[in-house]
This record gives structure tokens, C-alpha cells and sequence, in this order.
């Protein structure tokens, strides 16, 4: 019964192969915008996740308006406004400076170009990241303090400890992890 079922179905798409092109198509194109969606949606649930406290986590943007043009958002903010914000919301606990940009990063004969991300000594207060080697406390604690992932560890210092060891940055200054 089954086989007859199969060879009739079989005749019929393949006797009109407009009506199966276009049935067919419309059936790929609602899973892939089906499976499309539903990886959105799984990204933007998914994207704080390793985050603790990030309702508590707020990121300042300043919108530029200049005449005759439209406004433009960006995330590169002075950190002037703290103070007054401090004054006006007391329950702001507290606030740290990040800035992403490409720089050229060397350890003795490995040079190349990585998304450098400076940030202020506080940072392992606000954001509770796991180290896997160091103290967090004091990671950033002064000038030439870096942290780098593990990527980037075996990157320029293959299966070596790199806590301790130098990484140099291209604004000249000599970084020690």
C-alpha cells in the first residue's frame, strides 16, 4: 500500500514540475529562514550569558547631532560624565573605560596585528572573569599590565607559562603579563 501511495505522489511531481519546483523552493526557503531566526534567537538570549550580574550592567553611548545630518551613535565616550552622573544616580557603583582597537602586538620573533581592548585597573571588579593563571585583583593594577586569552598565550608563546613573560605593544611601551 505504501509503494502504490509512493508511485502515485512519484507521478504527480514529477508530471507537474512547475507546481513541485515552486512547492519545493517555498518548503527551503520557510527552513531556512526558520533555521535563520531561530539562531538569532539563540545568540541574542545567549549573548550576556557568561556574565554575572548583567542586570546591573549598563553601557553609556553618546548620540552626535550635527546639523543637517543624521544622528550617529557611538560608544566611544569621554569619561567626563561620571562625576555628574555619580552626583545624580548614587546608586552607581562603578564605572570603567573600555577602548577596542587594532594594535600591533610582538613577543620576540611572533609579531602580528590583534583587537587590543584597553580598559581601566577596575575591570575584575565590574566584570567577575575567571583567570586561569594570575590574581585578578591586581592583573591590572598599574601601567604595562596586560591579560591575554589563551589563544594568544599559545600564539606567541606556544606551550611556555606566559605569566611573567613580555609582550610588547606598538605604542613602544614594554607590557608585562
Amino acid at each position: 500500500m505504501f509503494a502504490d501511495t509512493f508511485k502515485a505522489t512519484w507521478r504527480t511531481l514529477t508530471g507537474q514540475k512547475r507546481y513541485t519546483f515552486l512547492n519545493l523552493a517555498g518548503l527551503a526557503l520557510g527552513i531556512a529562514v526558520f533555521l535563520t531566526m531561530a539562531l538569532i534567537v539563540r545568540y541574542e538570549n545567549s549573548y550576556d550569558a557568561s556574565v554575572s550580574n548583567v542586570s546591573h550592567l549598563y553601557v553609556l553611548n553618546e548620540v552626535f547631532r550635527p546639523a543637517g545630518h543624521a544622528p550617529s551613535e557611538s560608544d566611544d565616550v569621554s569619561f567626563v560624565p561620571f562625576p555628574f552622573l555619580k552626583q545624580d544616580f548614587p546608586e552607581i557603583g562603578a564605572a570603567i573605560r573600555m577602548l577596542q582597537e587594532p594594535l600591533v602586538v610582538r613577543a620576540g620573533l611572533t609579531l602580528s596585528q590583534e583587537k587590543v581592548t584597553l580598559t581601566d585597573p577596575a575591570f575584575f571588579s565590574v566584570f567577575k572573569l575567571p583567570l586561569l593563571a594570575g590574581d585578578s585583583s591586581t592583573a591590572l593594577d598599574g601601567p604595562g599590565k596586560v591579560v591575554i586569552s589563551t589563544d594568544m598565550a599559545r600564539k606567541y608563546f606556544g606551550t611556555e607559562q606566559a605569566l611573567g613573560k613580555r609582550l610588547r605593544i606598538d605604542n613602544g611601551q614594554t607590557e608585562r603579563l
